[in-house]
């Protein structure tokens, strides 16, 4: 596939323009991300004034988390793409890698979100050592390469000849804002029962023994069996479809991935034309 931003300029240059990218987007939409989480593992309406408050708590590690992702997000897509000359097995790849690497970081931040003492990244990082060891770190990792794969590919299909084509060549900013998020929005949602079995393991109690192959499974297992035996307890298969979409926050959830991603991809994409003129 085609549409690759970072192949004429170096990679000091490409990560450049995706920490950047990353930078911007981020800083913008922290208060949704935070809301969003609160209003998961709380289970209260998302637009709750409860989940608003203090809508910059965690920005620091948001930030350095998100721009860090961003910056090798996009140029490891590219790279992975034509190393493996696909851009949806470069997707996938990229979403993987990134997914792994940052969990520790994703993990200590929810952390951080759902404590009503330590709120300094150092100091949670520190207290869930000390309650879990270093395994703890690991929370979500799974959870979190399986999510990344389902998006990475649906995300990398932008990047495909088909749609490229059925955009035309020299399609705008706006179109391709438009077919980006597009795709984000159908990868958020087909990775979403990933998405929350995730969130509940980074909000599970450090006590709460998470460490092994075994337990991790088992907690998969049950965090999914409760959600469809609860949207199955629903009165109608409306309902259950509604309850479904509220509890793993397809609406506002994919809207956030979705307009987060596109809008980076399009600044990363800018980013890397100016730099190559």
């Amino acid at each position: 596939g085609g549409g690759g931003g970072g192949g004429g300029i170096s990679s000091g240059g490409c990560f450049s323009c995706g920490l950047g990218a990353g930078l911007v987007v981020t800083a913008v939409l922290n208060p949704w991300d935070r809301a969003l989480f609160l209003s998961i593992v709380n289970q209260r309406a998302f637009l709750s004034a409860e989940n608003w408050r203090d809508p910059y708590r965690g920005l620091a590690q948001t930030l350095a988390q998100r721009s860090i992702s961003s910056g090798l997000y996009f140029p490891l897509e590219d790279r992975f793409s034509r190393a493996l000359g696909s851009s949806v097995l470069g997707g996938q790849a990229a979403g993987v890698v990134m997914g792994v690497l940052l969990n520790p970081f994703s993990f200590v931040k929810y952390q951080c979100w759902g404590s009503d003492t330590g709120r300094l990244f150092l100091t949670t990082a520190r207290r869930v050592y000390m309650d879990a060891g270093p395994l703890v770190f690991l929370r979500g990792a799974g959870s979190s390469a399986v999510r990344d794969a389902i998006f990475g590919l649906c995300f990398a299909l932008r990047k495909t000849s088909w749609v490229q084509a059925q955009a035309g060549p020299e399609h705008s900013a706006a179109s391709r804002f438009v077919v980006a998020t597009l795709f984000a929005a159908v990868g958020t949602a087909a990775s979403s029962p990933f998405n929350y079995v995730r969130s509940l393991a980074y909000a599970e109690k450090t006590w709460v023994p998470l460490e092994s192959l075994r337990s991790k499974y088992v907690f998969t297992q049950r965090t999914l069996g409760d959600l469809i035996r609860e949207a199955g307890q629903q009165p109608t298969r409306w309902s259950s479809t509604r309850f479904l979409s509220n509890r793993m926050r397809l609406g506002w959830g994919t809207a956030r991935v979705a307009v987060g991603m596109a809008g980076t991809d399009q600044c990363y994409l800018a980013c890397c034309r100016a730099m190559s003129s």
